[in-house]
């Protein structure tokens, strides 16, 4: 399965989410993430289903019907699956930003490094003139 940070990755051609570039990606990579979208969440719904069916309906049906104490279970399940799934992909943003924070500061120290050692100033690489000393 491919995280929604991945998919961002991927579509970006970076190693940082950028929904920007995600909007103007051709109509062929929207269509493959939206396909990966409904894949992921189609899996995230097989899982929930079977952990919550597995923790709450005995294995030996006694009815045909849920009984209340079984229906109870299945919703209080389903309930704190979605909390923490939630809880997760709020978590996978928060350090995905710090990611990205992180990969711009390191970017801009890399900028700001002399073009030579020990002369200071701009380099050939941000000004396009070589430093005259």
């Amino acid at each position: 399965v491919v995280s929604v940070y991945r998919i961002g990755q991927w579509c970006s051609g970076a190693g940082s989410t950028n929904w920007s570039n995600m909007a103007t990606a051709s109509d062929k990579n929207m269509s493959i993430v939206a396909e990966l979208e409904i894949e992921m969440m189609s899996d995230m719904y097989n899982r929930m289903s079977a952990s919550c069916h597995k923790k709450c309906i005995p294995a030996r049906y006694r009815d045909g019907e849920l009984s209340k104490g079984e229906s109870v279970c299945i919703d209080r399940c389903v309930s704190k699956y979605l909390e923490v799934h939630d809880k997760i992909g709020k978590k996978l943003t928060e350090i995905s930003t710090q990611d990205d924070a992180l990969a711009k500061q390191v970017q801009q120290q890399g900028d700001n490094k002399p073009a030579l050692p020990g002369v200071a100033g701009p380099n050939i690489a941000q000004t396009g003139m070589p430093i005259s000393t």
